[in-house]
């Protein structure tokens, strides 16, 4: 159970970096507010990057370079293509600026719930 929890969380911390990729490649007049914000526009980034390599590590027992170089690589080429899955299926129907935040929630709840759990 802990174990499919920290994977939600990463998946979902990868759509959200997804998704942003997909408001980034729109037309410029239709993105989301937070993507003129310096602060606001660079968390999908980390959660994309960073944060989604905190649950991993707790489901696979390899050093942290390792983990981050892998996550590198799927988050690059994999992580809009989750976010197309995440959206045909979760979307909010709200904008993807909402739908970014939502998955990046999300995955911040289920992360601490697998901490707290394990």
């Amino acid at each position: 159970m802990i174990t499919f929890i920290f994977i939600a969380s990463s998946f979902l911390f990868i759509v959200s970096y997804g998704t942003n990729v997909i408001v980034l490649n729109g037309d410029r007049f239709d993105r989301p507010l937070y993507t003129d914000h310096p602060l606001f526009s660079i968390i999908p980034w980390i959660s994309g990057f960073l944060l989604s390599t905190i649950p991993i590590s707790f489901v696979i027992e390899l050093n942290w370079f390792f983990i981050l170089i892998i996550n590198f690589i799927v988050a690059i080429i994999l992580g809009p293509t989750f976010a197309n899955f995440y959206l045909l299926r979760f979307a909010s129907g709200k904008g993807l600026g909402i739908d970014v935040f939502q998955s990046f929630i999300f995955a911040l709840i289920l992360m601490i719930i697998g901490i707290v759990l394990k």
